[in-house]
């Protein structure tokens, strides 16, 4: 198969595989040439937060919640383009790993230690989906990324597979295509 055709050849002779988008092969060729790792297997971990009791309810009124937009990715060069189309969604994001709630901040920092987070540009983005009639379509990005779960139990598309996140669950994933669906 592909895979050990090309197992022993250095990263940058290796064909990039038709799925995988140019922006996405650059970017991990980037990684690897700077010593980092980029791909990540998906690792799900249950109860990754045990205390979840009204961390929800605090997240909804504390984070400054913004509408959320559609963006748009050309596949070939990776440059995303905000539109000023809303989505069903709210966002809100903080540079770096803290938010100033103690017990999300906790779950972070947790976080950034036992995946190694040393990434000074390290941000964090909250996607509020407030029923099961909001989503987000399927996409990629260049990192990975890191989902924690409150509230409600919801489903997430990870390669198309279907996963059951509940509150306080947590998500490790690379570069592979993901959404919420409605439910």
């Amino acid at each position: 198969g592909w895979v050990s055709r090309w197992w022993q050849t250095p990263p940058e002779q290796v064909p990039r595989p038709y799925a995988v988008p140019p922006y996405i092969a650059e970017y991990e060729l980037r990684m690897l040439q700077s010593g980092v790792q980029p791909f990540r297997p998906p690792v799900l971990r249950r109860g990754y937060v045990p205390d979840t009791a009204g961390l929800y309810e605090e997240c909804a009124q504390m984070m400054p919640w913004r509408q959320a937009v559609f963006r748009k990715r050309n596949y070939q060069t990776g440059e995303v383009t905000v539109t000023s189309i809303a989505s069903s969604r709210q966002d809100s994001s903080y540079p770096g790993l803290h938010t100033g709630i103690p017990r999300l901040d906790a779950a972070l920092e947790r976080l950034r230690k036992d995946f190694d987070v040393r990434d000074p540009r390290a941000y964090l983005l909250n996607n509020w989906y407030p029923d099961g009639n909001t989503s987000i379509a399927p996409h990629n990005h260049d990192f990975w990324s890191a989902i924690i779960s409150f509230g409600a139990p919801r489903v997430f598309l990870l390669d198309g597979q279907p996963i059951l996140l509940g509150s306080g669950d947590l998500l490790v994933f690379g570069t592979q295509r993901h959404s919420v669906p409605k439910m």
